[in-house]
């Protein structure tokens, strides 16, 4: 190790500064003051609020002293007439210095000005430079009246003008003695074989320039520019409101609530991964936190491989109602972990939901006789079964999820016919715009559906009702419309009661039935997607075949002959 320095300039100590007290004088000049501080502060936070209270105590004092002047200032214009006080003085003098800085300014744009004006050709670059000329005047007018006391002061000039500037670029050029001594300008400035030999140009703009010719303006623009409106745009308050209203017409219900719920748990993970956005817009997204956000969702949140779609349909739904266009295009990191996400969950289709079948629902209509709940209900109850199999309804579609649903069947929507009602449906799940579905029912000897109907629409309508009440209602003295739960309920109820596992069935068990019983009867195929209001083959995963099925099925196997 070298010698040690010795510092030749000794330390100059200061007992006023702060910072060279101890912290027990920081905490008696607080103390004085009036300021709060921690009993176990340490002594660098003693002196920064000792530092903070006496510089906003300068600042407030400064205020106060410019608000007691401020009321004086045309006294103080006469006392400077007649010789006025200090204060008055200072601000003559700032306002000279500031007057003389602006003319010196002045005086080196006309410099400048008449610079260009040498350089420049045509009578129209110098009508240009007489309009300036004039524009200057026009603005040292004034100055030079309200400070005509006030003492010109000469700026230096500085080397660098406009003539050095075109020659150091005229120099630069490095090209050949031809270029050097024959400069070419355009009225787009120095032509292309004067500036540095390098190819920052396409040829063909490089000859146009050169040419004085025109040179082309890009027209196309980019996604956000397209899409936005100009500034001048404005948009009255009753369209903003209509189309909020559309916006929120293209969903159902049920999806919105859905998609609300999946832009809910992705803004609590960008949260909680420390992305920082404002609260008023979505957080900007790539591929890298699209995958994450699906790994979160599977090992912490436990969702299965749909749910994690439906929330990326729903994330997907908001940015683009934003602006932000499709963010899922393009993410092929994403399919691929979505496969890895199916993969390893083994999404095997194991729907436990068994049939009610034409002899479960001669059980059901037996207890129904015998009378389970009160009259009335036993007949709706039949009159829902009925309907529920033969018109291959599902549940939600003849119930409704919470009492004050605005969608429920009502009683005007039922007509007779001969043998035969036609039931409308006003919303269901292949009709998302409400079009409304007619289903036709049609007599027979075993259910009797439409007599059965017949009855009930006689005893509904003995009870207080209009043509828009609900049809199916929760009993004769609750007259809101049926509650989805309440209906599985009274199912499972006279389920147990003929002796069946009543967990096995749920409210799409009509639906199933109806199903199961067409194939086993051996009805076409294009016939039963019309009965279930199937536009594809999906239908096939509501037929349960049974073991009887197949045992049938094998046996005809052994008795099979070939042509050959």
């Amino acid at each position: 190790m070298g010698p040690k320095r010795t510092r030749t300039v000794p330390y100059s100590y200061n007992p006023d500064l702060p910072e060279n007290w101890t912290s027990a004088q920081l905490k008696d000049s607080l103390k004085s003051r009036g300021i709060a501080f921690p009993g176990n502060a340490r002594r660098s936070v003693l002196i920064r609020l000792h530092t903070d209270n006496v510089a906003s105590a300068r600042s407030h004092n400064a205020t106060d002293q410019l608000n007691s002047d401020a009321p004086q200032s045309h006294n103080t214009l006469n006392q400077n007439r007649n010789g006025g006080d200090r204060q008055n003085n200072t601000l003559v003098d700032i306002v000279s210095k500031l007057t003389s800085t602006v003319q010196s300014l002045q005086q080196n744009v006309i410099n400048l000005t008449s610079k260009v004006n040498s350089m420049t050709q045509g009578a129209g670059l110098q009508t240009s430079a007489n309009a300036s000329s004039t524009a200057q005047s026009q603005i040292s007018r004034p100055l030079s009246q309200e400070s005509s006391s006030a003492t010109t002061s000469s700026s230096t000039q500085d080397s660098f003008t406009l003539d050095t500037a075109f020659a150091r670029i005229s120099e630069a050029a490095a090209g050949s003695a031809e270029q050097m001594a024959e400069p070419r300008r355009t009225r787009y400035g120095f032509a292309a074989e004067s500036l540095p030999l390098v190819e920052t140009i396409s040829p063909q703009i490089r000859s146009q320039i050169t040419a004085d010719e025109e040179i082309p303006v890009p027209c196309t623009r980019s996604r956000s520019d397209s899409n936005a409106l100009p500034s001048s745009f404005r948009v009255a308050k009753e369209l903003k409101d209509q189309l909020q209203y559309l916006w929120d017409s293209s969903l159902c219900s049920s999806t919105k609530r859905t998609y609300s719920s999946a832009l809910q748990c992705f803004l609590s993970f960008v949260c909680m991964s420390g992305i920082v956005f404002h609260s008023t817009c979505l957080p900007s997204v790539n591929e890298s936190l699209l995958v994450y956000f699906v790994t979160h969702c599977k090992s912490v949140l436990k969702l299965k491989y749909d749910t994690i779609k439906l929330y990326l349909a729903g994330i997907r739904y908001y940015y683009i109602r934003s602006g932000y266009g499709d963010i899922l295009n393009g993410c092929d990191q994403l399919h691929y972990v979505l496969r890895g996400v199916k993969r390893s969950q083994n999404n095997v289709i194991n729907d436990k939901r068994l049939p009610i079948t034409p002899n479960i629902l001669k059980q059901l209509w037996q207890v129904l006789d015998m009378g389970a709940f009160s009259p009335f209900v036993d007949l709706m109850l039949k009159c829902m079964f009925s309907c529920a199999y033969f018109g291959f309804l599902r549940c939600g579609e003849i119930t409704c999820q919470k009492a004050n649903s605005e969608h429920f069947l009502q009683i005007i929507d039922v007509s007779f016919g001969i043998d035969f009602y036609v039931l409308k449906l006003r919303s269901s799940k292949t009709d998302p715009f409400s079009r409304g579905v007619n289903i036709t029912i049609y007599e027979n000897e075993v259910f009797k559906p439409v007599h059965t109907m017949r009855l009930y629409l006689q005893a509904r309508k003995a009870l207080p009702c209009n043509p828009q009440s609900p049809l199916f209602i929760d009993d004769e003295f609750n007259h809101l419309p049926m509650l989805r739960d309440t209906f599985i309920q009274q199912l499972r109820s006279l389920l147990m009661r003929i002796g069946l596992n009543d967990t096995n069935y749920a409210g799409h068990s009509f639906r199933i039935g109806a199903a199961t019983a067409a194939a086993a009867a051996g009805i076409e195929d294009h016939v039963i997607k019309d009965l279930g209001r199937w536009s594809s083959d999906c239908y096939v995963r509501y037929i349960r075949t049974d073991s009887e099925a197949i045992k049938r099925a094998q046996r005809r196997l052994c008795h099979f002959e070939s042509g050959k």
